[in-house]
């Protein structure tokens, strides 16, 4: 991995998706998200200038689950938490491509913006995601 000395980021290596910088805020000390677990997360998206655009606190239940690895969310959100552990807390910067390109139809997130995204890991369980 390389670390960028300006930035604190560090820069995905070749597997991962072009267009992501995360950094760990806290590694976290329990179990880790792999493919085939499901990742319980929270998390809160904001613009450059700070303005907050997307939580999980806005939603029901508070926590957001999926299945790493059946790429049912974006691709920004699965491979920013694939080798967290539970616990842990990490920053995302979203290029455009990745996140919402020319819009969303929210009007708090302007075309072409670069989300940075603050993801908790809250826990890993076993199984399928249940509806």
């Amino acid at each position: 991995m390389n670390h960028d000395p300006v930035s604190g980021f560090v820069a995905l290596n070749v597997k991962q998706k072009k267009g992501i910088r995360i950094k760990d805020l806290n590694r976290g000390t329990g179990r880790a998200a792999e493919p085939g677990t499901i990742a319980v997360i929270k998390y809160q998206g904001f613009l450059n200038r700070g303005d907050k655009v997307a939580s999980s606190d806005d939603q029901p239940g508070e926590e957001y689950r999926f299945e790493v690895g059946r790429r049912d969310p974006t691709a920004m959100l699965e491979t920013s938490v694939i080798g967290m552990r539970e616990g842990g807390t990490r920053e995302a910067r979203v290029s455009p491509h990745l996140a919402y390109r020319e819009g969303t139809g929210d009007r708090r997130i302007p075309p072409n913006a670069v989300i940075r995204w603050v993801i908790e890991l809250v826990r890993v369980e076993d199984g399928e995601v249940r509806t």
